[in-house]
């Protein structure tokens, strides 16, 4: 009996959305369809992130690589690797005793279908970045991410790198900076996204102005936190991307009142990364959670209150940090009364909000699939609203009989019917 090559597929692609790669592995052993099927998922993403090594033995050769990455570079696989990610903790150490860049150089060129490039390690060789990019050129690679805290020597073999579609740098140091505006100009229109991630205190006013003449394209902009960008100087960056439809940044509470209220039209994605400690360098802590989600709730609407958001996420850099006292109905009532038309996702992790606040946005938004936000124990039993939501993810905070948070992965249709199911996840401080 033959099964239709695409079924198996379809199939395949099932487990590979759920990570299941021992079903995939399996698979690969039925017979040469099912190997074929199985290795272009198999190989399709190749994974190198070694763990800390106590101790390192510099007379073995690629101690550190894995089957998967050998593998990899057989001729007959070579074909199917499309995304290739270098992670985890490299040997420091530079050639010749440790000859991994030119093991990665190697390894780069042999795979021809390549578009996706992720180097973040923790610890790496100083020559891995500068053998690394060279072996790309005959790329058509469309996304690159990096992490500049690694990487401290050369960095202008990056601007090889043309024809980017989404462009990722975390920890942007002094040195990439400088170079950054050029790049960005031979990278042209293609460059669609740029995401300059997680500490970014190097980046100062006059450098962010410096990349405003040449994103012109871009449609998805990320930065990280930075303590010399004031709110004003976001907010006039922001303006001058007249594409802009996913925003992702750091918010840190601010003394100063901005005086600049973007207006960003086609924004259809929200993102905002927040810290509950924030306040304290500036308020008490007794009325610290009430005046930092009252001055987040404000920044948020003057971000978005001339657009037709589609999706929000807040998260919180200490998910559990959340305050009982302090809730987001303010932003629940934004939402709903300023995007209710638009609205598909509302993702406010670790946000506590009322149950009435709750009601009101799930009748006014008609769109809503997927509802993640903090409510008080029971309120669930009660929410036939919640009923007409695909995805919904309940956080219980200060439950007193167990340590830690409840979340309720909860079946919408159970609760229509006052009967829920859920999966109770105890996740520990």
């Amino acid at each position: 009996m033959t099964i239709n090559y695409d079924l198996i597929l379809h199939v395949l692609q099932l487990a590979f959305d759920f990570a299941w790669f021992d079903v995939l592995a399996n698979c690969a052993t039925v017979n040469r369809q099912f190997q074929q099927a199985a290795s272009s998922f198999l190989y399709r993403r190749v994974i190198l992130s070694p763990a800390p090594q106590s101790q390192v033995d510099l007379r073995r050769r690629n101690q550190q690589l894995n089957g998967l990455f050998e593998s990899a570079q057989l001729s007959h696989n070579t074909g199917f690797v499309i995304e290739v990610e270098i992670s985890g903790c490299l040997l420091s150490t530079s050639l010749p005793r440790n000859d991994f860049p030119q093991t990665l150089h190697s390894a780069l060129r042999c795979w021809p279908n390549l578009i996706s490039v992720v180097l973040t390690p923790r610890t790496a060789p100083k020559e891995l970045l500068e053998l690394a990019i060279p072996s790309l050129n005959h790329h058509r690679l469309k996304k690159f991410v990096m992490d500049s805290a690694v990487f401290h020597g050369d960095v202008q073999t990056l601007s090889e790198l043309r024809q980017l579609e989404t462009l990722t740098i975390l920890n942007p140091g002094r040195a990439v900076l400088q170079m950054l505006p050029a790049w960005l100009q031979d990278l042209g229109l293609s460059l669609t996204s740029l995401l300059l991630m997680d500490s970014c205190g190097s980046i100062t006013p006059g450098v962010l102005r410096s990349f405003i003449p040449h994103l012109t394209g871009i449609r998805t902009f990320a930065i990280g936190l930075s303590y010399s960008l004031t709110n004003d100087d976001i907010f006039s960056f922001l303006q001058q991307l007249p594409h802009l439809d996913t925003l992702d940044v750091r918010y840190y509470v601010q003394l100063k009142t901005p005086t600049i209220h973007p207006y960003l039209p086609g924004l259809r994605s929200l993102t905002v990364r927040y810290s509950t400690s924030d306040a304290y360098l500036l308020i008490s802590r007794q009325s610290g959670s009430r005046v930092e989600v009252h001055q987040l709730v404000k920044w948020i609407r003057q971000v978005s209150s001339g657009s037709p958001l589609v999706s929000i996420r807040l998260v919180n850099d200490k998910r559990f940090g959340v305050f009982s006292s302090a809730n987001y109905d303010g932003l629940l009532d934004h939402l709903r009364l300023k995007h209710g038309c638009t609205l598909r996702s509302v993702r406010l992790e670790g946000a506590t909000v009322s149950k009435k606040a709750l009601q009101s946005l799930c009748r006014q938004c008609g769109h809503l699939e997927e509802l993640t936000v903090s409510v008080r124990h029971g309120v669930i039993w009660d929410m036939p609203e919640l009923s007409d939501v695909h995805t919904v993810l309940l956080t219980t905070p200060h439950v007193r009989s167990l340590q830690g948070h409840l979340s309720f992965s909860v079946t919408p249709t159970a609760i229509g019917n006052q009967q829920t199911s859920l999966g109770g996840l105890l996740e520990g401080r």
